[in-house]
């Protein structure tokens, strides 16, 4: 993607040395108006591609706050039955390799982290786990949680 930004600038100001663009009114006669407007065409689309690379670039952390989200209300979400644990531990699987993809996008090493913990907090005290493999579970979450929250912090 900067390959394509940084040819389109470069053809872009080497086409504006030469005198083809006609930014100030002053009629240069070297070129078309095709040539002009495909110069122009050109700009608008440099332009739009710098807007859409930092777009891209932004998308990430919004990401992963958007799943940093869905985590909080899934591990505050009340389980009460086995039926209920195994539901949950569906969408906690499913979001735990949601939010390490998305990671990933955003930095190998946040990707990394959240993968494999080294360590872990406990979760909030109002939440009461339904067995020991919920608590367990719950831990993690709530680790991933506060990484990805840690991350989202220092990188907005």
């Amino acid at each position: 993607m900067r390959a394509i930004l940084y040819l389109f600038s470069a053809c872009f100001a080497l086409l504006s040395l030469i005198g083809i663009v006609n930014w100030l009114g002053i009629p240069n006669r070297l070129a078309t108006p095709f040539v002009d407007h495909l110069l122009v065409a050109v700009s608008v689309t440099a332009a739009s591609l710098l807007f859409g690379a930092a777009v891209i670039r932004r998308s990430p952390i919004e990401r992963l706050s958007q799943l940093r989200k869905i985590g909080v209300r899934l591990r505050n979400s009340p389980v009460t039955s086995t039926t209920e644990f195994e539901l949950w531990t569906e969408r906690f699987r499913s979001w735990r390799k949601e939010i390490i993809d998305a990671a990933n996008t955003t930095s190998k090493r946040l990707a990394d982290r959240l993968e494999v913990l080294n360590e872990m907090y406990a979760f909030p005290a109002a939440i009461i786990p339904l067995n020991s493999e919920h608590a367990r579970l719950l831990g993690i979450m709530s680790e991933i949680l506060r990484r990805v929250e840690k991350y989202i912090e220092t990188h907005r």
